[in-house]
């Protein structure tokens, strides 16, 4: 279920691409380019699942600043199981 979710549910695949190492969003030449996030495995490793659900539904770094390009209004009122097998196949 997790996989499904991150490949059909609101372009996580768009930004982090089909394996997870990060995607070009953005390419703009007056701004440059926007890159989604590297969640691999790898590097979520020191994450707890707490701190990917809080980027996840609000949009909030572990550190407290905004991931200003993370959609996470799609996924504010994602289900518990749901947001919990995404974290699970992030981690996979």
């Amino acid at each position: 279920l997790g996989e499904r979710i991150y490949r059909v549910r609101s372009g996580c695949i768009d930004c982090h691409g089909p394996d997870l190492s990060g995607a070009k969003v953005v390419e703009n030449g007056a701004l440059g380019s926007i890159w989604g996030s590297n969640i691999t495995p790898f590097k979520t490793r020191d994450m707890k699942d707490e701190e990917i659900a809080l980027a996840v539904r609000y949009g909030v770094h572990r550190s407290g600043r905004s991931l200003r390009f993370m959609p996470s209004f799609d996924y504010e009122s994602m289900s518990r199981d749901d947001l919990i097998s995404l974290i699970a196949y992030i981690r996979s």
